[in-house]
């Protein structure tokens, strides 16, 4: 940052104003594929718009125009937001999705410097050097009327239902309730008549595009089982990431035998602790097993983690597959690690159809 003459504040760089117009900069870089005497809102507006709309958290566009239309309010909106006109609902839609969204992907980034600039990441240090990611699925919009090309699909009992997914990557730590999200990566049909996209491999693409975005950042990723696969364990090794990763019985039913095999013959380390209220934390774990049964498949590490109540009922069962060696040390950070995932796992889901514009529901 610097000490001399004119060197900005980090408080400065992360307020309002200063997110804002790195906001308002990366909008001006997407090219305007409109022609310019069809054109009634600039592409700035659109976007700030739908910014605006999803900040103030307004039920519906309609009541978000009235009150831009409102003398004061519209003062508001154009000092706060820069925005001078506001288009209409299907104008807006229409804007955005025919635009590309990959630049706004920098806002992310820019944002992540900053708080890297002004030592803020320091407080999210796990295990010493490394930065928690955590990966997971989530819906932002679902309906069984609107739907484009590009949405995913399900049908149930003759009833097709239209819906978008995104991959979230957002780092966290234990201790702390505020977490940091980086781009997204979106999950959607692009080529009609081929296969469905799925979460598995907007996360394989996600995963590449992370580390070109932080090439420096030391990562572990924590995903459920869904993850916790042969393919993507590689592509994690290939990217120089570690992994903390959701394993359950029925989608891993060769490791999970093996454990049992190796929890009959004594073979597992173990690791008790109780709570002043009589909750007892009890640890399992092993080194250097295979995850699947193959020959060539990947070897891990692995933790089994419950929580038994005073009475002695049982309040929490999981369990993981790591790269990280486990020892008696680390092994209660590492859980805690694994079970940092629901810090993006239970947030709200947005896919109410009403505001079906503004992050590119439909493009």
């Amino acid at each position: 940052m610097g000490s001399g003459r004119g060197a900005i504040h980090p408080k400065t760089q992360l307020s309002f104003r200063a997110l804002r117009d790195v906001l308002s900069h990366q909008i001006h870089t997407i090219a305007d594929s409109r022609q310019p005497s069809k054109t009634a809102y600039s592409l700035h507006d659109s976007y700030m718009s739908g910014f605006a709309l999803f900040f103030l958290q307004d039920p519906s566009l309609l009541e978000f125009q009235r009150r831009f239309h409102e003398r004061l309010q519209r003062n508001n909106l154009s000092t706060v937001f820069g925005i001078k006109d506001i288009p209409g609902d299907s104008q807006l839609r229409d804007v955005i999705d025919e635009h590309d969204y990959e630049p706004l992907n920098e806002v992310f980034g820019e944002y992540f410097r900053r708080l890297q600039r002004g030592k803020h990441l320091e407080a999210y240090r796990y295990l010493g050097k490394y930065y928690l990611v955590t990966i997971d699925g989530t819906e932002y919009f679902g309906s069984e009327k609107i739907h484009c090309e590009g949405c995913l699909r399900s049908e149930k009992k003759g009833v097709v239902r239209y819906f978008h997914h995104i991959v979230q990557a957002t780092v966290v730590h234990p201790g702390k309730r505020q977490v940091i999200p980086l781009a997204p990566e979106f999950i959607r049909n692009t080529e009609r008549g081929a296969t469905q996209d799925c979460e598995i491999n907007a996360g394989k693409r996600l995963i590449p595009k992370l580390r070109a975005a932080h090439r420096q950042l030391p990562m572990v990723v924590v995903g459920d089982s869904l993850y916790s696969k042969d393919p993507f364990i590689r592509l994690l090794k290939k990217e120089g990431m570690r992994f903390i990763l959701g394993v359950k019985p029925k989608d891993h039913k060769s490791l999970t035998e093996d454990i049992e095999g190796l929890r009959r013959g004594g073979l597992l380390e173990k690791y008790e602790w109780k709570d002043t209220k009589g909750s007892r934390y009890c640890y399992e774990w092993v080194n250097a097993v295979p995850l699947n049964g193959h020959l060539k498949g990947e070897v891990v590490n692995y933790i089994e983690f419950r929580i038994l109540n005073a009475e002695g009922e049982q309040t929490y069962h999981n369990s993981w597959a790591t790269d990280i060696e486990v020892n008696v040390e680390n092994v209660k950070d590492l859980v805690k690690g694994g079970r940092a995932r629901w810090k993006i796992e239970s947030a709200p889901q947005a896919h109410r159809e009403e505001v079906h514009y503004g992050l590119k529901l439909c493009a």
